[in-house]
């Protein structure tokens, strides 16, 4: 599986440390009865935040509902933050642990001893989404690209399917060695979405909210995936 061979494919992340899982506090006036709540429409966004990047808000306020992601301790998302690979490594274990089979034991790295993302950095190794790279390190504040999260998910899912590809315009800078795992994602519809979603640009940082759209996108591949709201179905063959 590449993602444990190239270090590029070498990948993690979640939120600031202690930012990516404290919880919201809200005043007990701001928090509705649970019949009035049920009741209410249409669906208010969770974060006062993400208004500027409303093609990903499905998929951050139901990612937030399930405990995937979490806001900052100002109530805030920050969707155009970017995601370090520990941060990533602490969402994909959030989302799939005890939901796959893992098909290895976890990993521990020199550099994750004692970080706050060690557990979720073995789990997400276990479950195939990231490795270390060639050095032995895995890097956990090293900020994790669109290309790289993309890969990581298409690996951990084992993702099959051929797509060409020409949903982008610069496919081409897709290097050789990711084209399999993109391909397979693209074909499952684990894209690129919001502004310029033609470009795939695969060295940019992954934003918050691009990853929550990526990790949203990839639970619809799971076989018992009913409470997740579909954002695209996958592709046909022929």
């Amino acid at each position: 599986m590449y993602a444990r061979s190239h270090p590029l494919a070498a990948l993690a992340c979640g939120l600031a440390a202690c930012q990516l899982w404290l919880p919201l506090s809200l005043p007990a006036a701001a928090v509705a009865p649970e019949a009035e709540t049920e009741a209410a429409s249409p669906l208010k966004a969770r974060f006062p935040d993400t208004a500027s990047h409303a093609w990903a808000e499905t998929a951050i306020d139901r990612l937030s509902e399930m405990g995937v992601i979490k806001g900052f301790p100002d109530g805030t998302f920050g969707p155009g933050k970017p995601v370090t690979r520990a941060e990533f490594a602490a969402m994909v274990s959030e989302a799939f642990y005890g939901k796959l089979s893992a098909p290895q034991t976890g990993q521990t790295f020199p550099d994750t001893r004692g970080h706050w993302a060690h557990d979720a950095v073995s789990k997400a190794y276990a479950l195939g989404f990231i490795s270390g790279y060639p050095d032995g390190n895995f890097r956990p504040q090293g900020d994790i690209t669109r290309l790289e999260a993309i890969v990581a998910l298409a690996s951990g899912l084992t993702l099959q399917g051929d797509s060409d590809l020409s949903r982008y315009t610069d496919a081409a800078q897709i290097p050789p060695w990711a084209l399999s795992n993109v391909k397979a994602a693209t074909f499952n519809n684990i894209v690129i979405e919001g502004p310029n979603a033609n470009q795939f640009r695969p060295a940019m940082p992954a934003s918050r909210a691009d990853v929550a759209v990526f990790i949203y996108q990839a639970l619809q591949r799971l076989p018992a995936a009913a409470e997740i709201q579909t954002l695209n179905p996958p592709q046909q063959d022929g």
